[in-house]
């Protein structure tokens, strides 16, 4: 029966119009902010608070943008054809340029705006594009997403093939896929993000670049019904992992002052350093 329900709304109900999704969300967000203040939405208002992006967005501007951003996602990924012609794409002559040298890529960017569709984005320039993702603790979710994921130019890996991955990437000279905000069991790159500890998950990122790889930061945000999708920064091979740790946080920073509303302010293991991130 699960399974029935993810399908009917990850293939079907998606294509509802707009006016349905705010009806719903309308009618969920009260009740969703009562239930969860202690949660998600509490950590949202907290963290915003600390950060001070309170003055900028406030938690319900946070959830909404989570809501529309994965229904844009999901559109999009089943071919929507009014979202694709909505989709817009900026620097893109970055990584065309990196895929005329032929050098293995890892496209780095983080879970703002539309994420979903960020491997997507990759799989028009035709090289092999290596995704790492964990699997839900509910399978037919798991296998839900795997299936409108699903690409021609496009592979999931689990994290248990990390090494498989590289090593396919530079004898491939294929795109590997990462965001590095967010990560299930795996070491981190202490930073700061305003002057707050913070996991950036880039270990494999640098390695991948210290074998050879460039390194290329691009994000996607949502104004309107429109999608931007921006390249933004390349770490060329062999860069210092120093300038790209750095390089990368004060990336991420700027992007998120720019879309305060559009980051996932609701993970629960932002701005949390334990032993995973040492």
């Amino acid at each position: 029966m699960r399974k029935q329900l993810y399908y009917l709304f990850l293939f079907h109900w998606i294509r509802w119009p707009n006016f349905f999704f705010d009806i719903v969300f309308a009618f969920i967000y009260p009740l969703y902010k009562f239930t969860h203040r202690n949660r998600a939405w509490g950590r949202v208002e907290r963290l915003l608070k600390e950060t001070s992006f309170d003055t900028k967005t406030n938690p319900r501007a946070v959830f909404y943008s989570l809501y529309k951003n994965a229904i844009l996602s999901y559109r999009s990924l089943l071919g929507h054809k009014k979202t694709l012609s909505n989709i817009f794409y900026e620097n893109e002559f970055l990584i065309q340029d990196l895929v005329k040298k032929n050098v293995p890529i890892v496209a780095i960017s983080v879970h703002q705006g539309p994420f979903e569709l960020l491997h997507r984005s990759l799989c028009r320039y035709h090289r092999l594009i290596y995704l790492l993702t964990n699997p839900f603790s509910d399978t037919s979710l798991t296998q839900a997403l795997k299936k409108i994921r699903s690409h021609s130019h496009l592979k999931e890996y689990s994290p248990d093939d990390t090494h498989l991955v590289l090593k396919k990437l530079i004898r491939e000279k294929g795109i590997l896929a990462m965001l590095v905000d967010q990560a299930k069991n795996s070491k981190g790159v202490l930073t700061r993000l305003w002057d707050k500890n913070f996991n950036l998950y880039l270990r494999l990122p640098i390695k991948a670049n210290q074998m050879g790889a460039a390194i290329i930061t691009f994000r996607t945000f949502s104004v309107k019904n429109q999608i931007i999708v921006r390249f933004e920064k390349i770490y060329p091979p062999k860069s210092e992992a120093n300038t790209i740790t750095q390089g990368i946080s004060n990336e991420i920073e700027s992007w998120i002052e720019e879309h305060p509303e559009q980051w996932t302010w609701n993970y629960h293991r932002n701005f949390r350093v334990d032993d995973y991130g040492v």
